[in-house]
Order: C-alpha cells, then sequence, then structure tokens
C-alpha cells in the first residue's frame, strides 16, 4: 500500500503498524531482563503486547494525521482517549484499558479541575456526549485505512485478546474499579 493511504503514527513517516512493532520489539527484550518467575513474565508480557498493540490506534483520526503536515497546526484532542475506546471495543482487562487511556496523561484528580499533565474528563467516553462523538467521527472517517495497519499489527502479534473486528466504544472502566484508583478518589463517576 502506498505511504499516502497508510496511517502515520510520526512525523518522520513511520506508519503506525512500524511504531507498533517497534514498540513490542523494546518491550519484548524489557520483559525477559525482569527478574520475576516465568508465570508472572507472561502476565505481564501479555498485558503489555495487548496494551502496545492498541496505545496509539487514536492516531488513526483525520485531525491527527493533518496534524502530521509540516506546518499544519496541532490537533488539539487526544489520540489516546481514542485508543482507551479501542481497547474497551477490543474487551481488554481494565488494567489494560487504563494503561493505554494515560500513556501520556492521566485523569484529573477531582474530575471536574482541568490540570496541566492530566486528560480533562469531560472529554473521556465514558458515555456518548458530543465531545467524544466529535472525535470518534474524525477516528472513523479513516477506518478502512486505520484497517490495513491493524491487520499488518495482528499479523506481528500473537493475542487470544485482539481480534480483527474495529469499532469504538465507551471506556471499560467499571465505577468501582475506577474509584478505586488513588488518583480518582474524587471522581464524580
Amino acid at each position: 500500500m502506498a505511504l499516502a493511504n497508510r496511517i502515520l503514527a510520526k512525523d518522520d513517516g513511520e506508519t503506525l503498524a512500524q511504531h507498533t512493532m517497534h514498540c513490542l520489539e523494546v518491550a519484548k527484550s524489557v520483559v525477559k531482563n525482569l527478574p520475576f518467575d516465568e508465570p508472572f513474565l507472561a502476565s505481564i508480557n501479555a498485558d503489555l503486547q495487548d496494551a502496545l498493540a492498541v496505545h496509539d490506534v487514536g492516531k488513526a483520526a483525520t485531525g491527527f494525521q493533518a496534524a502530521l503536515i509540516p506546518n499544519s497546526t496541532r490537533w488539539g484532542k487526544r489520540h489516546e482517549i481514542i485508543s482507551g475506546s479501542f481497547a474497551s471495543f477490543q474487551k481488554l482487562r481494565e488494567e489494560v484499558v487504563f494503561a493505554v487511556l494515560t500513556h501520556h496523561k492521566t485523569i484529573t484528580g477531582d474530575g471536574v479541575q482541568k490540570s496541566k499533565g492530566c486528560l480533562n474528563f469531560e472529554d473521556l467516553p465514558f458515555d456518548s456526549n458530543s465531545v467524544w462523538l466529535k472525535t470518534a467521527k474524525e477516528w472513523e472517517a479513516n477506518i478502512s485505512s486505520f484497517t490495513v495497519e491493524w491487520n499488518e499489527i495482528l499479523d506481528s502479534i500473537k493475542s487470544k485478546n485482539l481480534d480483527a473486528n474495529v469499532g469504538l466504544y465507551t471506556l471499560n472502566l467499571s465505577a468501582s474499579w475506577v474509584s478505586s484508583l488513588v488518583q480518582a478518589k474524587r471522581i464524580p463517576y
């Protein structure tokens, strides 16, 4: 497929699939050197591989892709929110969804006060809010090109938790799980 039809992860021309495969390779070398027993390493590796496979799928949004063009304006939205939604669609464990969602920024401590380094709570797809729906449409506009990247990623990873179906879903984070997080104690969820 021509590069013009590919989903880019970086402004240097690296595709989403290439970037993801690089991340997966680094993770493999890190995990194999951890000082844990084999069953625990296998568990860490499975979750990490799933998280890395989906962590940047939100970069398929048209606004993110446009922002990679030299001299363009910033997108102003967060790709990891879409990636977390995709992880939820894939029915990954809550801990994996949360890791994907927060791989650049955390969520606010009170769910209300905006803070540098935190995702805006109103942007998070806990329900079908208008901000989220607009962002999701940008991702869905590139779904055919994304599907090519996703199939390439799936071909390189052996996960029993991921499949070729693509879509977005509200975050698969239960109220009890979110409220158990120290940083989220005051979120009105």
